[in-house]
């Protein structure tokens, strides 16, 4: 039942989310002047590549070790068996979110541009 009510209210909030506005945001990166700050920026690209490479390794894991935990619980006749769920979305937003603090440490700008893209009526 617990779980039931749960489903509920996470089906409200999604529907009276849908019922709103929904924006985006984009990025414009403007890059420092110095040589100093260009040179500092290929080093957040690299952490940046490299954190998004260990992302893609934690989500392999994770789903190699759902699979053998499938197989264990079949194996074991087990009706417990739960399945993590494997996305690296907030992973790779960690890693984004350290390469504009990085930028921004190097010299660069980075301006956001928010713009209405669903039912901007009701945003007013």
């Amino acid at each position: 039942m617990h779980s039931i009510q749960k489903l509920v209210a996470l089906s409200f909030v999604l529907l009276t989310a849908a019922c709103g506005p929904m924006y985006d945001t984009t990025y414009q990166y403007i890059p420092p002047h110095s040589s100093e700050g260009k040179i500092c920026l290929s080093s957040c690209s690299a952490l940046k590549q490299s954190c998004k490479n260990n992302c893609a390794t934690q989500t392999n894991m994770c789903i190699t070790n759902n699979n053998i935990r499938r197989l264990a619980a079949h194996a074991a006749k087990d009706r417990q068996y739960y399945e993590q769920y494997c996305d690296d979305y907030s992973c790779r937003s960690e890693c984004d979110t350290e390469y504009n603090h990085c930028y921004q440490n190097c010299g660069g700008q980075i301006i956001p541009h928010t713009r209405c893209v669903y039912n901007c009526d009701k945003a007013r």
